[in-house]
């Protein structure tokens, strides 16, 4: 039951009890009592009529002071731009490279990104939206400032990595609702370091009178084989552990949010690592997929994977900044997808098939948390 319910109920009896009094003072035929019992009766009903009264324009204050402010994750696959790198180790999308990479794809990769962002929101643009598999910060530039995104206050913040496919992490963020007041790019320490992979991006915002503390992933892959490259996960989940613990340490319960591509699932061990980390204060939050047709965020061959995740610190679960429940959704519009007419059923609409140009969005689906806040500015 909620707080109104009660209220009204408290309200409801207390009338009774009045006009029960008055009816008793008619019963004695004490007209004296019954005066004073009506007098009491108009003053409580004015009273509580008053208390209504500010009870609703304190809640309707509130709703109107609280703000959606939706967080999403975008495995882009393979965002790289058309230009020669001779800094770089991986030159697959170059031009003249084996993909066939040219400006006109990139124009039409960078053209669905801005899709996929504008259909995230809605009516209400996404406050943020984290990356993975993007070349540089020149590809958000193209996404921000090539699009119709351009003008809508979206920043950038991206640090470059010594990975060897040379592709990062970054976000865009709405700078009129979100302050960053802290970033920093975390190396992962891996068993062959003659292999180094995505660093984890870090970020403390201010959101309103608080401060978020957001990590975004994109952890190694099961290339060579899932018991092989485990070992590596391992390292990235024992990192960000370590960032999880000092944050979490103290007397004072920091709102935090992990989200990222981490290549296992919820119920692997490297996920495990992660939720024992900082006295398990965090919660893997739990997928939902509104399209039948969808029943993970990434699909090898026949087996659906929910490799992207998102994961809150308790905090969230109640405060002045919030979650109204402990699940993510998987962004999993049709647009998004296709018939997968080799392994049945459906499949994400990737870029690539292999070597082979496909045309489409993603192998990965993207996911979104919504957090509320009490905007009191």
């Amino acid at each position: 039951m909620n707080k109104e319910n009660i209220f009204f109920i408290t309200t409801a009896m207390s009338v009774c009890k009045a006009i029960n009094l008055a009816v008793s003072g008619m019963r004695v035929n004490n007209f004296r009592f019954l005066y004073r019992s009506l007098g009491n009766l108009i003053r409580l009903l004015l009273i509580l009529l008053l208390s209504v009264f500010a009870e609703v324009q304190s809640r309707g204050q509130e709703e109107a002071d609280t703000v959606l402010l939706r967080f999403a994750f975008y495995n882009v696959e393979n965002f790289f731009d058309p230009y020669p790198n001779s800094d770089a180790g991986y030159h697959e999308f170059e031009p003249g490279g084996v993909r066939g990479w040219n400006r006109q794809k990139y124009q039409a990769k960078r053209d669905n990104i801005y899709r996929v962002v504008t259909a995230l929101g809605g009516w209400n643009m996404p406050a943020l939206v984290a990356f993975a598999e993007i070349e540089n910060r020149r590809v958000l530039e193209a996404v921000t400032r090539e699009t119709p995104l351009n003008g809508k206050g979206y920043e950038i913040i991206h640090y470059d990595s010594k990975d060897e496919r040379d592709i990062d992490v970054g976000l865009i963020y709405d700078k009129m609702r979100l302050t960053p007041l802290q970033s920093q790019s975390i190396k992962i320490g891996l068993p062959d370091t003659n292999n180094p992979t995505r660093d984890i991006l870090y970020v403390k915002f201010q959101v309103f009178k608080d401060t978020l503390h957001l990590f975004v992933n994109h952890w190694p892959s099961r290339y060579g084989g899932l018991l092989e490259s485990a070992p590596y996960r391992y390292s990235a989940a024992k990192t960000l552990g370590r960032y999880i613990d000092s944050l979490c340490s103290g007397p004072h319960k920091p709102n935090i949010l992990v989200m990222g591509d981490f290549n296992d699932n919820p119920d692997d061990i490297s996920i495990s690592i992660v939720k024992s980390a900082g006295d398990s204060c965090l919660l893997p939050l739990i997928p939902h997929t509104a399209n039948i047709k969808v029943k993970g965020t990434y699909k090898y061959k026949q087996q659906w994977e929910y490799f992207d995740q998102i994961l809150v610190s308790r905090s969230l679960l109640k405060g002045s900044l919030w979650i109204n429940d402990t699940v993510y959704q998987v962004f999993d519009e049709d647009f998004l997808i296709e018939l997968d007419e080799k392994h049945l059923g459906y499949k994400p609409y990737r870029n690539f098939i292999g070597f082979n140009y496909h045309g489409g969005f993603s192998d990965h689906l993207p996911v979104y948390v919504d957090i509320y806040g009490i905007n009191r500015e």
